[in-house]
């Protein structure tokens, strides 16, 4: 985490890292936070500096935003005096964040991560209710470790995209352009080190033969065993990374002499963001997939819509909003947005969702995955009981993969309880592998250098 002196010259003296923290700390703290990370790319990459300087521009300004009460703690700032901006405490005053950055650039703040006289929470620089929460439900030592994680940056993972190529041959690719690149857990991921590696100027990207996408998203669209003929809905399907994750699964076959399909649309994608589809909509197209539909809410819920789709899915995702608590690596201005407050209006929120989704899904045969990136035990466990209890829905069998460690088995679909009974499971906070919780669920813990944290749980609908 130390820096050279050269660079800590260079940085300090550098106006551009000076006014882009000023700009994106006041965002961070007093506009919209959620949109930091696309922000700060805009930010650092539009910079006209050499690409030496934006990496450590890039490596400054994100440790100032993870390692905050740290530095804080090292260069004497009394958290009780910060103002409350949103709900947590903070500050835009340029004068202190140079202080941080200056206590930042000198490097001494490390050694303070092994001090046991600090308290913990301010070790790992996480605000001590989110800590509180990990240590009581992971263990102490584990919360420390998560912390760290929390800290690190994150892998790159790559998806090839099994219409136009197959992974040994994007692997010969991207080793002959110097990346480290290995394969991961899921059959079509990735996972490369070089993080700063321009993956998007490369013709691979370009022309839809590898996305970004992390290892957690693959595990869960490994868990949808979708197939030809079938419907799937992505109900929240955001920028489209489950859909494109397995849409080559989905081909219709068309009927002798016919060279055209009949029926609907095999993959439908909905969400109330309107960009987010137009963005899902490129995407999937630059991957080359042809049969799908993207719908808005003000469609879905039209009448005749509505009508003609009803129970007519055979997957219906609900990869639903959450408190991120599992890609704090990825997105570290959300540690500062979590709140205990708030945890009740996302479990709100999540049970809407499903409540409207279930209806989409055919009675008995189909399924719907219940997916987020949270490991808090709200927004997960606690609501596939209030499913299985509520909404006449069973948790049924899936296969977890795992970063090559093979599987867990939860309950096969005759064994699917009847809303009382819970699917068994081991509970296990060691190493890496999933932890198949008594509700049914699967939870990943982040893992170093590895995937982000997320929980998902495959359900049928009773007889209705």
């Amino acid at each position: 985490m130390g820096i050279h002196r050269v660079q800590c010259d260079r940085l300090l003296g550098s106006p551009f890292i000076l006014e882009s923290l000023k700009r994106l700390i006041n965002h961070l703290e007093t506009t919209s936070p959620r949109d930091f990370n696309g922000r700060f790319f805009r930010e650092v990459s539009s910079a006209r500096i050499d690409p030496d300087l934006r990496n450590q521009v890039t490596d400054c300004l994100y440790n100032l935003v993870r390692w905050r009460r740290l530095l804080d703690h090292a260069a004497g700032i009394d958290e009780s005096t910060l103002p409350e901006l949103s709900g947590r405490k903070g500050s835009a005053d340029p004068a202190l964040w140079q202080t941080r950055l200056q206590t930042y650039l000198d490097g001494g703040w490390a050694e303070l991560v092994d001090d046991a006289s600090i308290p913990p929470d301010v070790r790992v620089s996480l605000p001590a209710p989110l800590f509180d929460r990990l240590a009581g439900r992971w263990g102490h030592d584990r919360a420390m470790e998560l912390g760290l994680i929390f800290n690190e940056w994150a892998p790159l993972y790559l998806r090839v995209n099994p219409l136009k190529a197959n992974r040994e041959d994007v692997l010969a690719v991207l080793k002959k352009r110097g990346l480290d690149a290995q394969p991961a857990g899921p059959a079509l991921a990735i996972r490369t080190l070089n993080d700063r590696f321009p993956i998007h100027r490369l013709p691979l990207y370009i022309d839809g033969v590898v996305e970004v996408q992390d290892e957690s998203t693959q595990i869960v669209a490994e868990s949808i065993d979708c197939r030809p003929n079938q419907r799937v809905l992505d109900y929240c399907a955001g920028a489209g990374g489950k859909s494109l994750a397995i849409a080559h699964r989905l081909k219709r076959t068309a009927t002798p002499p016919s060279t055209t399909f009949d029926g609907p649309c095999p993959l439908v994608l909905h969400d109330v963001r309107e960009e987010s589809l137009h963005k899902a909509h490129a995407r999937l197209s630059r991957a080359g997939v042809e049969d799908f539909e993207c719908i808005t809410p003000d469609r879905l819920s039209h009448p005749q819509q509505a009508k003609r789709m009803r129970r007519s899915f055979d997957w219906v995702i609900c990869d639903v909003p959450c408190s991120n608590t599992g890609t704090l690596r990825k997105h570290p201005e959300y540690r500062w947005l979590f709140a205990e407050s708030e945890l009740g209006g996302l479990v709100k929120t999540q049970r809407e969702i499903v409540e409207r989704a279930v209806e989409f899904v055919k009675p008995t045969t189909g399924r719907l995955v219940y997916s987020t990136c949270a490991i808090t035990e709200e927004e997960n466990e606690q609501q596939i009981e209030y499913f299985t209890r509520q909404l006449g829905l069973d948790v049924c069998g899936a296969s977890v993969a795992c970063d090559g460690q093979g599987g867990v088995a939860m309950p096969d679909d005759d064994e699917c309880g009847d809303g009382e009974q819970r699917g068994e499971g081991v509970r296990n906070v060691d190493g890496d592998g999933p932890i198949v919780s008594f509700s049914g669920g699967v939870t990943h813990l982040p893992v170093s250098r590895g995937r982000d944290g997320f929980f998902f749980c495959v359900m049928r609908t009773r007889d209705r």
